[in-house]
Formats: structure tokens, sequence, C-alpha cells
């Protein structure tokens, strides 16, 4: 049961647990009615607490926490045939009232990720200064099926086409070939094959040598056709044999930081990371969201929210523990607290 994983360790950050333990079973033992399919039940019980005055929120955790992301959207349908409104709108404004981080992922958990990723590229994308350590978070080592989640919701909420957004910012001198990988990333299907072929492998390092270490400036469109294009297995595998094909001592990773510098340097090597140990590049990220000055729950929110499948955290976990030493959990613990630590917990506990 979703409760009994929102218990701590000691009583000391739950001291009510008990009393909230027996709250949680009568409002289930309340919605026995079987005929009655459970995201209807799902709908009238977040109606009937978020029009109250002070909106109980264990009842939300336990709904949120407890529904996969099919389940919500379809939760979330009923909730605007039933009440005219969004229930990611309601929940964080109603939320938000008592804590903010804790309003927004609520309203995060009630947008599928790709949504919530596309709202959060058109603010990174707007405005006086574009942020591109949130594109490149967002759009950098994504699949093709998720790139492609994210373009069609960004259609859809923002009336623009995603690559004619980014196409906009490009126009900056500085940003150029930044926005070329970034564009050609998300337009270019890549390749999704696990085999690998050394000689193609051979030749896209003798490729990319002659067009970094082997030249005096960078070609980079050498590397933007290479990078966008091969699978992740076969960029594996250039980074694995850059040294020993080239006869030079450095790896290609270092070959990328030496000839490249500022946001595309960022995105080639985030992909390369991607490319070799995925679940360990994502553990890298929340431990960059949970151990940054402040603490940065702008990006803790989108990993969760886009990383929640029970499937799919398990070995992010393991990977954060390989790493750091520690429980991703215990972090999330020390780092955070109230209903906001609640969510959290549920939802990567699982």
């Amino acid at each position: 049961m979703a409760l009994d994983l929102l218990r701590p360790c000691d009583c000391i950050i739950f001291p009510l647990l008990h009393f909230f333990r027996g709250h949680l079973v009568e409002e289930e033992e309340e919605d026995n009615d079987y005929s009655i399919p459970q995201s209807i039940k799902d709908v009238n019980k977040l109606n009937k607490i978020l029009i109250q005055k002070y909106p109980e929120t264990l009842p939300i955790i336990r709904i949120l926490s407890s529904r996969s992301e099919q389940e919500l959207k379809v939760i979330g349908e009923l909730f605007v045939k039933k009440t005219g409104r969004a229930l990611s709108d309601v929940l964080g404004l109603r939320l938000k009232e008592k804590d903010i981080p804790f309003g927004e992922l609520a309203r995060a958990l009630a947008m599928s990720s790709a949504a919530y990723d596309a709202v959060a590229l058109f603010f990174a994308i707007e405005g006086t200064g574009a942020d591109e350590d949130v594109i490149i978070e967002i759009l950098v080592g994504r699949t093709n099926a998720e790139i492609e989640a994210i373009k069609v919701e960004y259609e859809r909420l923002f009336f623009q086409s995603l690559v004619s957004a980014l196409e906009i910012e490009s126009t900056s001198v500085f940003r150029t070939q930044f926005y070329k990988l970034i564009i050609a990333l998300i337009s270019i299907p890549r390749s999704e094959s696990t085999e690998v072929e050394e000689a193609i492998v051979f030749s896209d390092i003798e490729r990319l040598y002659d067009a970094g270490e082997g030249r005096f400036g960078a070609d980079n469109a050498v590397f933007i056709e290479i990078l966008s294009t091969r699978s992740l297995a076969h960029l594996r595998r250039i980074v694995d044999l850059y040294g020993v094909k080239t006869l030079k001592k450095r790896d290609f990773l270092t070959v990328v930081k030496s000839e490249f510098s500022g946001d595309f340097e960022k995105a080639v090597v985030k992909l390369l990371l991607s490319a070799q140990h995925l679940d360990m590049h994502i553990a890298e990220l929340f431990h960059r969201a949970l151990h940054a000055w402040g603490r940065k729950d702008d990006l803790l929110i989108r990993l969760v929210v886009r990383y929640r499948d029970p499937k799919v955290m398990a070995p992010i976990k393991t990977a954060y523990h390989t790493r750091y030493h520690r429980d991703l959990i215990g972090q999330i613990r020390w780092k955070t607290g109230g209903d906001y630590e609640r969510l959290l917990i549920t939802l990567i506990h699982q």
C-alpha cells in the first residue's frame, strides 16, 4: 500500500502517522462500489477535496503516486468534463498556496511527461534569453518516440512547431552551431539499432578525427551529422575505440572538450554520456538537482515526472548508489520536507 511507503525510518517526521493511516483507510472503505470505474471515483474524490478551503493532501498524494501516467491522463480528461477546468491547473493553484514545490509536482503529474517537458521548453526558449541548459537536458539523449511526443505536445499547446521556435533562436551568431545540432537531433530519426558495424565505426572515427584533431578549427557539420544519426550503441563504440583507432592517448570525450566550448560542447558531452551509461547520467542529474546551491526543484520535478515508472527508476536508483554510495530516497528525505517529500518518496519508492 502506498501509505507504507510514506512511513519514515523514525516517527519524528511523521508523528501523526496512525491518525493519517486511519483516515486514509476510512477514505478507501467509503469507496467500495466496484460498479463505478476507479477513474471516476478518483475524479469525484479529487474534486471533493479540491473545493475545500484547506484541501487534504494525503489522499491527493495517494492518488497521484499510485496511478500510472496513462491512468492520470484518463482522470484528467474526466475531471475536465466534470468541472470544466484542467486538473493540472486546479492542483497547481490550490496546492501551491501551501507548498510551491509540492503544488508544482502535483500539477506536473496531472500532465503527460511529454506535455510537461514541452511547457518547460517553451519557457526555456521564449523570453529575453534562452535557457540552453534546460533545452539540452530535455532534448539531448532522448529516444525518437520521446522526442516526437514532445514535438506533438509543443505544437498542440503553443500553436508553433518546436523546430520553428528553435530556428528563431538560432539566428544568434554565437549560438548557430548549437541550435543546428539540437534541430538535427530532433528532426532526423536516429537509428535505434543495437547492432554495430565496426567498419562504419572506424570510418566515422577517421572522419571525426579529420574534422577535429586533424585540422585547425573543427568542422562542426561532420560532428552534427554523425552525432545526430548514429545509434547510441554506435556512438558508444566510437567513444570506446577512438583512442585505439587514432593511436592517440586522448579519449573522444577529452577531444570534444578541447575542440568545442559552450553549449555545443555541453550538448555533445551529454549525448555521449547518455550513450555510455544512461542510468548513471540520469543519476548524476538527480544529484545535481538535490545538491545544487538552494536545490533545483524545477530539474528535480522534471526528472521524477519523466522517470517515475518503477521499471525505469529502479536502475537509476542503483546507479545513484553506485556513484555516490548513498541512497537516492535518503537524499530526498534529507533535502526536502513536508508533502513535497512525501509525494517524491512515494513516487520513487515504488
